[in-house]
């Protein structure tokens, strides 16, 4: 696989780089705030003088962009959600994410899967659901790309995990209309004259991907003093889009696992230097 480097871009507003990592699904003041807590809060590592002052600076920018008031306005609706809560040590107040605050980022963040159990074939899904039911066909559509499908041409999707059962209920407790088909390959198969490994390469635009990942990588390694939440922000904007293939699927050397080690590594470690 040719690996090139994407160039860096102009730097992005915290808010879009949200909205743009979890696809919209945390796009609100409110929920900025909460995810930034989240970093503080739970990615921080050993407590120190330079990583006190890293949150701080990592604070200074979230401020700046949106404003005092706006955050206290949101820190207040995230405690009458039960988001967050207030504790009070050695007289000191201070802000702890709730377990239904965690429940919500969890199921709204991409999340880095190190086990990826795989079945060794790959699943072929086609359906045939009425044109009068069209928002019928867009739900089942969009569930079966949030199972790891995607399209190999109009109404026919590939994936490498098992979506049967799956795909069962959801048309069940839909009441999906219509009929769903789904066949089976082994790993060296090929669908029409195209191998697997290179269909997948295109279907899934894992090179786009290796590209992302490396250069994230590179440019992350070059911020010794890098802002916390923009880089987990920068991270999970291409995790987001990683079909996280069974790992013999992958390429060799596909830097993803890498990177996941890197982001955590920063999370984690306070910076030594300002970049």
């Amino acid at each position: 696989m040719r690996v090139v480097y994407v160039k860096v871009m102009r730097r992005k507003k915290l808010s879009d780089m949200l909205l743009q990592a979890t696809d919209g699904l945390i796009g609100t003041v409110v929920n900025l705030v909460l995810y930034e807590l989240y970093v503080v809060l739970l990615l921080p590592g050993k407590t120190s003088s330079a990583q006190l002052h890293r949150t701080a600076v990592d604070a200074h920018e979230l401020v700046e962009e949106l404003g005092y008031d706006t955050i206290k306005r949101a820190m207040y609706h995230l405690i009458a959600q039960g988001l967050i809560k207030r504790l009070t040590k050695e007289g000191r107040t201070e802000l702890a994410i709730t377990a239904v605050g965690r429940k919500k980022l969890e199921t709204s963040v991409p999340q880095y899967r190190p086990h990826r159990p795989w079945d060794g074939h790959i699943y072929l899904i086609s359906y045939d659901v009425p044109k009068k039911a069209n928002s019928d066909r867009d739900a089942l559509r969009d569930y079966i790309q949030t199972t790891g499908g995607a399209l190999l041409q109009e109404s026919l999707w590939i994936n490498p995990y098992n979506p049967t059962r799956l795909l069962a209920e959801f048309a069940k407790d839909h009441q999906i209309p219509g009929s769903i088909l789904i066949s089976r390959l082994g790993k060296d198969g090929a669908i029409g004259e195209e191998k697997l490994p290179y269909l997948l390469e295109k279907v899934y635009h894992l090179e786009d991907l290796w590209n992302r990942y490396d250069a994230f990588i590179k440019n992350t390694r070059l911020k010794t003093f890098g802002n916390k939440l923009r880089t987990s922000l920068e991270f999970l904007s291409i995790l987001r889009d990683d079909p996280q293939l069974p790992f013999p699927l992958e390429p060799a050397d596909f830097p993803a696992k890498k990177a996941y080690e890197l982001f955590t590594r920063i999370c984690q470690t306070p910076a030594t230097s300002a970049g």
